[in-house]
């Protein structure tokens, strides 16, 4: 049942992509024509029209799955706004790549961040193009999500640079209180105000992974939520007439799977390698494998290991980390594995994913809900990844039913203060 559904899912998202690829693609390079920095052409072509429209992606079938689930009819209104959740995505995805080692260091990250202000333009305009009647309530939206993009993602990036090239952004952050508002964006593609809040962060911190703190991961995995639940709003804007409630749902739905994701991402990253063939998502390669660790960043595994008082595992970590050559990186795994720091992440997204389909309760059991809810579960617990650790390193890691109810308790006497999930 479970391969059964999962091939479904393959192809519904197949046919969705087909319908709206070709008009992302389109728009893309017809305002590509206005940008003249030729790195920036490069990226778009390399990682905008490469990757992101060579491969169906998961967040607008999300959003299709909720279009669904509220009985509404595919129009045009539909498929448009499916693009303008992946032309966010390019977006995003841009700004990420100037934080990636193999991508080279010097002037990348400045390309990679405008690139990332082309794609915010190119996004505008099209919603500009296609939706005038009511461009200022969709773009509220996005913009509201940008905010939190930027000003985490901005932090994100100089703390993983840091040990490299994070000490000339650092000081592009200091030269950045007295420079021109107009011309510090034109020149970095980053608005002066998201600069100044970070940097009122950046100075506090001492920037090691052993000292890393904890709000950093929280806030990374709150960008995708934050995106996720911020997708029904927009099927306010054309349908006024959807109850509160409902919108409601499937935003909590949205928060919660976008936080599972994220954490399974993480485990993702220490299982590339092992696939047969090139089958991997369109934002990644087999190559990526260890890419986190790599680039520095403290993922949910690692932070398990670190906030526990396993010297051993610490010491681990620290020599992949700082010489990550492909036996330290190995010796990671297997410490991950072993010592269940894998098996707690996978524990934590399969939670967050039950909580996700708590939040459909209330609408009918139709063939979307119970995509919906197959989604959850098997981005979180059925993964070919998982199965490739236990297949190559003979590791359990589906948590019980008992730690799953237990966990998901913990997570809602939390609820209070998950707001500081998005905080900068």
């Amino acid at each position: 049942m479970e391969a059964e559904t999962k091939e479904q899912r393959f192809r519904e998202m197949k046919e969705l992509f087909k319908k709206y690829r070709t008009f992302y693609i389109q728009h893309i390079l017809e305002e590509k024509k206005k940008v003249r920095n030729t790195e920036v052409r490069k990226m778009l072509n390399e990682f905008v029209i490469g990757r992101m429209a060579s491969k169906p992606g998961i967040r607008a079938y999300i959003f299709e799955k909720m279009w669904d689930i509220l009985s509404l009819p595919k129009n045009s209104t539909f498929y448009k706004l499916c693009v303008g959740i992946e032309m966010q995505l390019g977006q995003t995805y841009s700004f990420n790549v100037g934080a990636d080692k193999k991508c080279g260091y010097g002037k990348r990250y400045t390309t990679a961040f405008l690139t990332a202000k082309e794609m915010k333009r190119i996004h505008k305009s099209f919603f500009v193009k296609c939706f005038p009647n009511h461009y200022n309530e969709i773009w509220k939206i996005f913009d509201e999500i940008y905010d939190v993009f930027y000003s985490a993602q901005i932090f994100d990036t100089i703390i993983n640079l840091y040990p490299n090239i994070g000490k000339s952004i650092h000081s592009i952050l200091q030269n950045s209180i007295q420079a021109d508002e107009e011309e510090f964006y034109m020149n970095f593609g980053i608005e002066k105000k998201y600069l100044m809040r970070v940097y009122s962060k950046f100075k506090f911190h001492k920037f090691e992974f052993k000292t890393l703190p904890f709000f950093v991961l929280k806030r990374t995995y709150g960008i995708n939520a934050h995106m996720i639940e911020h997708y029904p709003l927009l099927i306010k804007v054309f349908y006024p007439e959807i109850g509160r409630k409902e919108i409601l749902a499937l935003s909590g739905y949205g928060r919660y799977y976008g936080i599972s994701m994220m954490i399974t991402n993480d485990i993702q990253d220490f299982a590339l390698d092992l696939l047969a063939d090139e089958s991997t998502p369109r934002a990644k390669t087999k190559t990526d494998a260890f890419n986190d660790v790599i680039n520095q960043k403290i993922t949910w595994p690692i932070m398990y290991a670190l906030l526990d008082s396993d010297d051993i595992a610490k010491e681990i970590i620290h020599k992949a980390y700082t010489k990550p050559t492909q036996e330290n990186l190995e010796l990671l795994r297997k410490m991950l594995l072993s010592k269940e720091y894998i098996k707690q992440a996978v524990l934590e997204s399969l939670s967050y994913a039950h909580l996700a389909i708590e939040n459909l309760s209330n609408f009918s059991n139709t063939s979307h809900k119970e995509m919906l809810t197959h989604v959850a579960i098997s981005m979180s617990l059925f993964t070919k990844y998982h199965k490739l650790l236990k297949h190559f390193y003979n590791i359990h890691l589906r948590p019980s039913k008992s730690s799953i109810r237990k966990r998901k308790t913990e997570l809602i006497k939390v609820m209070k203060n998950e707001k500081q999930i998005f905080d900068i």
